[in-house]
């Protein structure tokens, strides 16, 4: 694969994820005849065909099937080499991926990151709102609040505030002993 493939896996990517030249244009902020292009080139330097053009659209090959998880890894290493790019030592900037539950990215996370905002502006934050744990040695987030312990042995782990949690229904569908 050439360096030039690597710019052309964003458009093989989104094609894959939203499921049409149109779409992923969109999501790109392409054109979408520079999307075309962008697969198409893609398909000649590696020497396969990602997808099947039909009056209908384009629909993704067995190999399109077995290349996606090496372009989301591709895309997903080079997030992180852009945020660690961008850190710097003395100063507390740049962005922070974070990964946490729906819950606690809703209700939780929300109040902390104003704060943690308004004393270090120069932070940004992207929130992963996914009840899926993430792997965080492959770097898909810097930091993840999760409710269980983390299974991958090279992650520091630290406990938060116990959360209180509560069921609750309405008196009619409480269910009776019998």
């Amino acid at each position: 694969m050439s360096m030039t493939s690597l710019t052309h896996i964003p458009a093989f990517h989104a094609v894959m994820t939203k499921g049409s030249l149109s779409a992923a244009a969109r999501h790109l902020r392409l054109a979408q005849p520079t999307v075309r292009r962008h697969v198409e080139a893609l398909e000649d330097e590696l020497g396969v065909t990602l997808f099947t053009r039909a009056a209908n659209g384009l629909t993704p090959t067995a190999m399109a099937e077995t290349l996606l998880p090496f372009a989301v890894s591709t895309l997903e290493e080079a997030a992180a080499l852009n945020r660690a790019a961008s850190a710097r030592a003395d100063v507390l900037e740049g962005v922070v991926r974070l990964t946490a539950s729906r819950v606690a990215a809703t209700h939780v996370l929300p109040p902390a990151l104003a704060e943690i905002g308004r004393q270090a502006p120069g932070l940004r934050f992207e929130l992963a709102a996914t009840d899926v744990a993430e792997n965080l040695v492959q770097r898909a987030a810097d930091i993840a609040l999760r409710f269980t312990p983390p299974q991958q042995q090279a992650l520091v782990a630290a406990r938060l505030a116990d959360v209180e949690i509560g069921f609750f229904a309405a008196p009619d569908l409480i269910c009776q002993r019998t």
